[in-house]
């Protein structure tokens, strides 16, 4: 470096470099300037150098403690992304800290261009009655920012790109290590293959009361046409008149034809 500066006249400043001191490592910044004659020719040198081991080793403590922040950010956002369930976080004025990628999926939409207070009226959040916008009161994230331990409801979201979803949405707040609320969580829970589960079960069980109902009508109108097949044979073998039985034999084929209808 000296012959270099000394050959082109040039100075080299604030140069890191490391020796070995009393067994350790130590690091210092070294500044090489020429010293020019009258002439302008270099006939020395001057050098300064400074002790920045700490500054150094503060630096490259922050590189490793930046790059384990971002090691554990990822993982933290692949966890959430692996989730069946959509994660939203804000902080104490609203702002969203995360909006996860199944919450977007879930919702329809981004954290752009809204917060806590305008999230729910965006997205198409809605009562079950598919009409009614659910109310700021009635949001489990404001409530969860405002103290609420915890809070859900069940909401029904349709908007442009979401034909329509059954979520749960829960919502708790973000506490801070010394116990103070720093904002809210909401968790939301996909539930429409549940709803569609529960109409079906509902529907069936429908049916089978149809069904049980069907079968006693049948049971009781089988023990009347067995009332009318009994007297009807019972006339017909003490009636001669030629008409008489002809309407009573008419009478007890209708009613046999009844009963092979009710065994159907």
């Amino acid at each position: 470096d000296e012959l270099q500066v000394l050959e082109t006249g040039r100075p080299r400043l604030d140069v890191l470099a490391a020796y070995a001191h009393g067994g350790m490592q130590r690091w210092y910044s070294e500044s090489k300037a020429p010293i020019l004659g009258r002439s302008g020719a270099v006939i020395g040198l001057l050098g300064m150098a400074r002790d920045v081991t700490e500054r150094v080793q503060q630096q490259r403590a922050l590189t490793q403690s930046e790059a384990a922040l971002r090691g554990q950010s990822q993982l933290l956002h692949a966890i959430l992304d692996s989730l069946a369930e959509g994660v939203l976080v804000v902080d104490g004025a609203g702002e969203f800290l995360l909006f996860s990628r199944q919450a977007r999926q879930l919702l329809g939409a981004g954290p752009e261009g809204i917060c806590a207070r305008t999230w729910a009226r965006s997205c198409g959040v809605q009562h079950l009655d598919r009409k009614t916008p659910l109310a700021p009161g009635d949001d489990p994230l404001l409530r969860a920012m405002a103290g609420e331990p915890w809070s859900e409801v069940e909401i029904f979201v349709k908007n442009p790109q979401v034909p329509g979803n059954h979520l749960m949405l829960t919502g708790t707040p973000l506490i801070d290590v010394d116990g103070a609320i720093k904002g809210g969580i909401a968790l939301l829970r996909d539930v429409s293959v549940h709803k569609a589960l529960e109409q079906r079960l509902a529907q069936a069980h429908k049916l089978e009361a149809v069904g049980r109902l069907a079968g006693g009508i049948a049971h009781d109108f089988n023990n009347l046409l067995s009332v009318i097949q009994g007297c009807t044979g019972l006339m017909l073998q003490t009636v001669t008149a030629s008409e008489l039985r002809e309407d009573l034999e008419q009478v007890l084929a209708a009613a046999e034809r009844a009963a092979n209808l009710t065994k159907q």
